[in-house]
């Protein structure tokens, strides 16, 4: 696992910033820069429909502690 992340709006901006194609002074993982193009990435999206904020918290810190990604940081509710 790379990454966890939690994001509520503009998701394709996201995405394309983590592969490399938006801001180089974003914190995101840039990976056409530095991952080998034969690696086969998969991405898992989970919607979730909620407008509270510390449920959603609660679930990306699950999500965290399950699967350990080796990049980003783990927030504190």
């Amino acid at each position: 696992m790379l990454y966890v992340g939690l994001k509520q709006h503009k998701l394709k901006i996201r995405i394309k910033q983590h592969f490399g194609y938006g801001p180089s002074k974003s914190l995101a993982l840039h990976l056409s820069h530095w991952i080998p193009k034969e690696i086969k990435l998969k991405i898992s999206i989970y919607q979730i429909d909620s407008e509270n904020a510390e449920y959603i918290s609660f679930l990306e810190q699950g999500f965290w502690d399950s699967l350990k990604p080796m990049f980003g940081r783990r927030k504190e509710v």
